[in-house]
């Protein structure tokens, strides 16, 4: 975009190299999908290990239901061996005092042997169950081990999609900005930056809309009292002669210049034709204030600043005069008072 030209608000100006940026939008966007990636595995681990968990709790609760019917079934050998053993005591007893045959002998060793065995198969499965119980304990704690790795990967993976994303919305942040676009309606009054320059912090554009300008005018510390938001101004400028602009006071600086005690104030002035442009120094007047006089006829006025005159003498006799400070009343009759307006005025550069 050139100097002088008048542009539109959202016109576009001129437009940032965005390659690189591109080719990191492309990079933060795959760091994205990666982590997308590790974060499913990791949660696919996490599933994975909390099922054998599952499981192996399961067959731990077997084992431990056989180790409990193995204990119950021992009792039960035990005595069984108890009781076997006793009889074969009695029996050999009995033998040696030829009560008993060796038959009866050989039955009741058999008996015995029998209640034995029975006894070491309960212990075994004893201990067998309760090695299978402590396999799958210690099963269950590798699986719990597993699932809280692959809970912290999938939460690694977690932190590492919420920096890949911030870092593709910052880059397209940056790509929405590399159009430069004008911010309002006006004229591009300088143009600081040219094709393949480096964009620095400093302004690229300046772009003026004179519709509406903001007068800036100091008023003499005297006059401070009198100045109020929203009175009215008139200037005139010698960039312009003969003509008068209209302008409204927006604006009051709260502290005055150290240096000659003036007022800063600033005032709006209605520019629709764009005659006036920025940078003119102006000379003026605020009027804040009016008052009515007393008169023969509204055409002629009292001086500005002045006391109002005294009506003719031909009319002395019928309206009286101004006395001790106060108007008089309206006549009943005749002519009522013309009264024009005299405007007090503060002056300002």
């Amino acid at each position: 975009m050139t100097q002088w030209v008048p542009v539109k608000k959202g016109q576009p100006l001129a437009k940032i190299d965005t390659r690189d940026l591109e080719v990191s939008l492309a990079r933060a966007k795959a760091a994205v999908e990666a982590a997308k990636s590790q974060e499913a595995g990791a949660r696919a681990q996490v599933s994975a290990a909390e099922s054998a968990c599952e499981t192996t709790k399961s067959q731990a609760e077997g084992a431990k239901s056989q180790a409990a019917a193995a204990r119950a079934g021992l009792l039960g050998a035990k005595a069984d061996s108890d009781r076997a053993e006793r009889e074969y005591q009695r029996l050999l007893k009995l033998k040696e005092s030829g009560l008993a045959t060796q038959q009866n002998l050989d039955d009741g060793q058999t008996q015995r042997d029998a209640a034995k065995a029975r006894v070491d198969s309960a212990e075994a499965q004893i201990n067998s169950a309760e090695a299978q119980f402590r396999a799958a304990e210690a099963q269950i704690t590798s699986a719990k081990s597993q699932a809280e790795a692959a809970r912290a990967q999938a939460k690694a993976a977690q932190a590492q999609i919420a920096a890949a994303e911030e870092d593709v919305k910052r880059i397209e942040t940056f790509l929405a900005k590399a159009t430069i676009t004008s911010p309002l309606n006006g004229i591009v009054a300088e143009r600081f930056i040219n094709p393949g320059d480096l964009p620095g912090d400093g302004p690229m554009f300046r772009i003026v809309d004179n519709r509406v300008l903001d007068l800036a005018v100091s008023v003499p510390s005297q006059s401070i009292s009198k100045i109020k938001a929203g009175q009215p101004l008139s200037f005139a400028t010698d960039a312009m002669p003969g003509e008068t602009f209209l302008g409204k006071v927006m604006f009051i600086n709260p502290y005055a210049d150290a240096a000659d005690r003036s007022l800063k104030v600033t005032a709006e002035v209605q520019n629709p034709e764009g005659k006036l442009k920025g940078g003119f120094f102006v000379r003026g007047k605020i009027i804040t204030g009016e008052r009515a006089t007393p008169s023969s006829s509204p055409e002629t006025p009292s001086p500005l600043g002045m006391s109002p005159q005294k009506p003719p003498s031909s009319t002395s006799s019928k309206i009286p005069w101004r006395k001790r400070g106060k108007w008089p009343p309206e006549p009943s009759s005749g002519n009522p008072w013309k009264l024009p307006r005299v405007y007090l005025r503060e002056n300002f550069t």
